[in-house]
Order: structure tokens, then sequence, then C-alpha cells
């Protein structure tokens, strides 16, 4: 697809269904390079959903940062990931006024086992002190949501699930909303994704049947649980630190205050952008 196909185009959601990968070749984009900063299509495509496909290769041959510069939404929902490739580590920094993704939970297993470099750049141009008032409110409409849901089958986040989270990038407002007719364990896991909750501008919203069990405790018992999972020391065990320990610091930081107040729950200064 040519991107000046969309050329001046508006489109408040464009949505593909029963996308296979026999098909996806003809919907990928020309592979025109990155070093074009001063292409302007003048094309606003709000939402993009994908949903009931299969084989699909997560690149930005497909969400081309140029047709998709000002989508807002990513839907990705019944669909499974190509099998062959490694998830883009740098598919969504391009897409700086992206707020929301949602994801089908059967999917987001695929893609965990895919590699997830990919959350490390997540609203990459947001890099807060989540300690300081002003900086929160100076950013509380940039926050992005990454939602995993499902409603069909039983879903578990392990303690040695994780190591796939290593790259979760709390200091960019990012906040995970887990919707899920199985009512989790309150993992580590569990409490990594929702460490930083209360700090959502809709917190209660993220209080779900999926995460209750670690959202509806107590202030003193949160605290209690997440000392107790040792996430830096877990951390440095992982992998995903040997390939790449410049995480670590933001890591470090947010757990500078584990208290579960607004204002003091995480990090003293904002990590290293890398």
């Amino acid at each position: 697809i040519c991107q000046y196909a969309f050329i001046n185009t508006e489109i408040r959601e464009l949505f593909i269904s029963s996308l296979f990968s026999a098909s996806t070749k003809d919907m990928l984009f020309h592979d025109i390079g990155y070093d074009h900063s001063d292409l302007d299509l003048n094309a606003t495509i709000e939402m993009f959903t994908i949903e009931a496909g299969s084989g699909i290769r997560l690149s930005n041959r497909l969400l081309d940062p140029y047709v998709f510069k000002h989508m807002k939404r990513f839907n990705l929902r019944k669909t499974r990931i190509d099998d062959e490739h490694e998830i883009d580590e740098f598919l969504f920094q391009p897409f700086e006024k992206l707020r929301y993704i949602e994801f089908n939970l059967e999917f987001f297993h695929d893609m965990l086992k895919k590699g997830t470099k990919w959350m490390k750049h997540l609203n990459t141009a947001v890099n807060v002190y989540l300690n300081n008032k002003p900086d929160l409110d100076a950013n509380k409409n940039n926050q992005m949501t990454l939602e995993i849901s499902d409603y069909e089958f039983d879903f578990t986040l392990t303690e040695k699930d994780l190591c796939k989270f290593y790259h979760f990038p709390h200091h960019k407002l990012v906040f995970a909303l887990i919707v899920s007719k199985t009512k989790l364990d309150c993992t580590c896991t569990l409490m990594w994704l929702m460490i930083k909750w209360k700090l959502y501008a809709d917190s209660q919203s993220l209080i779900t049947t999926a995460t209750d069990s670690c959202l509806m405790l107590s202030d003193a018992d949160f605290d209690k649980k997440v000392s107790d999972c040792q996430f830096e020391t877990r951390f440095q065990n992982c992998t995903e630190y040997q390939e790449d320990s410049t995480t670590l610091a933001s890591i470090t930081t947010t757990l500078a205050s584990t208290a579960s107040t607004l204002t003091t729950r995480i990090v003293t200064s904002p990590p290293t952008t890398t």
C-alpha cells in the first residue's frame, strides 16, 4: 500500500476484520524508512482496529508511522500474531498521541512469548517524576492505558511471568487495565503491573474482578506485599536484565518509595531514557 493513498484523510476508525497471514502482505505499507521526518500526509486516523486475524506480523510495515501519526487508540482483538518473528521493538515509538492499546488476552500471551522490549518504548514522549505533583498534573492528559482484556478464557499471571514485564514503563505513565472473568491471585507479577495504580486518572476503573485481590488490600498490606516481592533482586535474575541492565535504573527509582499513597508511591528521579 502506498502511504499517499491516505493523504488528506480524516478517519475516526479504520477497522479490518479476518486479516490472515496470506493476505497480510497485501496490507503492508511500502518500506520508505524513517528518515522522512518532514513527510506530512495530513492524515488523521484516530483509531485502528484489527479483529479476528491470524499470522499477523506486528511491525511498522503494518502500523505505518506516517499514516497513523495521529492515532490515539489501537485495538487488536481475537487475533494471533506471526509465529516466526519477534515484535518490532520500536513498534509503538513513533506514535506520540497514542493513549490506549487494547489486546485480547489469548493473543497477549502469544505476544509475551515473542519478546517484550516493545513495552519500554510505549509513551516515549513522557518521562516524569512520579513523586512530583506539578509534573504529574502537567502530564495528566498524557497517560497511556494498556488494556489486557478477555471474557472467554481462563487467564493467570504467575510468579514465573514477572520477568516478562521487566520493561514495563511505569515512569512513562503507562497503566495496565486487566479485564477478565478470572479472579487472579495477587502474585508479584500482578503487583508489579499495578504498583502505582493510584496515580491513574480514573484509578477506580482499574479495580476489576481480575485485579481486586491486590487492589483491595489496605495500604499497609499493599506496601508489605511490595516489600516481600523483592522486585529489584528478582529482576536482576531475569534474562532480560542480563541483556539490558539499563532498565534496572527505572525499576530502582520505581521502588524508591513503596508507600501506596498518591504522592509517595514512586520515584525520586526519572530514569534515563534509552
